[in-house]
């Protein structure tokens, strides 16, 4: 299985809730890639990631890889295939 690196700007907002499934569910890179999930935040939020962290865990799906919350953009970034 391939793996990839996904950042999402705005990650505890409403649009990247109803997106992030779709990133590691095998719907949006296809089921043979493993996405690892950069979530960013302003440093005010980046607390309620670990809320969405946890709820991407439960969803169980096979192509989630690592998940990161971070306020830091270049972190975020860094070797990301593609931002959101």
């Amino acid at each position: 299985m391939k793996e990839i690196n996904v950042a999402v700007t705005g990650g505890a907002g409403q649009i990247a809730y109803s997106l992030l499934p779709r990133l590691v569910s095998g719907e949006t890179f296809g089921v043979d890639t493993k996405v690892n999930l950069r979530l960013i935040e302003i440093p005010q939020v980046v607390d309620k990631l670990e809320g969405t962290i946890m709820e991407l865990i439960d969803c169980g799906f096979e192509q989630t890889g690592s998940l990161l919350a971070t306020a830091d953009i270049k972190e975020g970034v860094k070797d990301a295939i593609g931002s959101f």
